[in-house]
């Protein structure tokens, strides 16, 4: 049957048809694998660029704010205090506390730059923006912080309980306490990852146990995490099973923390009827009462009365 001429230059036609069909389907696989290689490529070196813009600007703003430190200082300041919320905060882009009095200053002068700008230009509330923004970069700045540190705080308290979960469980497992907070605090990342490698670290440097215990409790104020080291101590001087430990404790963390939301929510209905009492209440009524004397003003004659006349 392929002894036929005809037959054979067909099932030939064919086969290259579909070879050049193939070759260019390849052909265009390839155009496009560069293409979204090189789109790629542009994407990500202009990340890199922002990204080294980022760092240069923040480098510059910790250089002035280093400077400007000693001044703010002598200003207002409670180093106690915030150190301690530096502390809390995981000192975010590395900021000392001098660093911090100095940025403290340099968000102020900003802040006075912008007013005096708005001033001139002639806005709105030109004259209280001259003189609020100052003093909002001044203390914008500490209230930052403290919100900062109160998030890093949150963040170590929700994530406690899995962290607890996958460590028992690891335990149970065979393995080393401080091996296997070591391994897992590396898999999780986080404040509270941040906060066991520092502890384990510490350990490693030769700081003695219950030593390492407290600094991590003087570093935070996560009444979770503070439970957990207790826990933790407890374990070391009794010899009480940690891995169950553990559990329980993550299980009571889990209980508190749907308790605390649910009070909290009780919390939220007094205060939203104590806002409708102060603020919608007494518009409706200066309402009110304003289409009544606009009435008596304007059509004396539905009630009797005559103005002016």
């Amino acid at each position: 049957m392929l002894n036929q001429p005809w037959m054979f230059t067909a099932i030939t036609t064919l086969f290259l048809f579909y070879l050049a069909l193939s070759f260019h389907s390849y052909y265009n696989y390839i155009l496009q694998k560069e293409s979204l290689l090189e789109k790629l490529k542009l994407q990500s070196d202009r990340q890199a660029s922002r990204e080294t813009l980022r760092e240069r600007l923040r480098r510059k703003i910790l250089e002035w704010s280093e400077r400007l430190g000693p001044i703010s200082e002598k200003l207002y300041s409670f180093p106690e205090q915030d150190q301690k919320w530096l502390t809390w905060a995981g000192r975010p882009m590395g900021l000392t506390l001098q660093r911090f009095y100095g940025l403290r200053l340099l968000m102020a002068i900003f802040g006075a730059i912008f007013g005096l700008f708005y001033f001139i230009l002639g806005l709105p509330f030109s004259k209280y923006v001259y003189f609020i923004a100052p003093v909002a970069g001044f203390f914008g700045t500490t209230y930052w912080l403290r919100s900062r540190a109160d998030r890093r705080q949150e963040e170590i308290s929700v994530t406690l309980p899995t962290f607890l979960d996958t460590v028992s469980i690891a335990l149970a497992a065979g393995g080393a306490l401080m091996q296997t907070i070591e391994e897992v605090a590396e898999r999780m990342g986080g404040a509270l990852s941040e906060e066991m490698l520092r502890m384990v670290r510490e350990l490693q440097l030769g700081v003695s146990r219950r030593q390492a215990y407290q600094n991590l409790i003087d570093r935070n104020r996560s009444r979770e995490l503070e439970s957990f080291v207790q826990a933790l101590i407890q374990g070391s001087d009794l010899g009480v099973p940690i891995a169950t430990t553990f559990r329980v404790q993550a299980d009571e963390m889990r209980a508190s923390r749907v308790f605390r939301a649910k009070e909290k929510a009780a919390k939220a209905s007094p205060r939203i009827t104590l806002v409708t009492t102060l603020l919608i209440t007494p518009a409706i009524f200066i309402l009110i009462l304003g289409l009544v004397v606009l009435n008596f003003i304007y059509n004396p004659d539905a009630f009797n009365l005559q103005f002016g006349r």
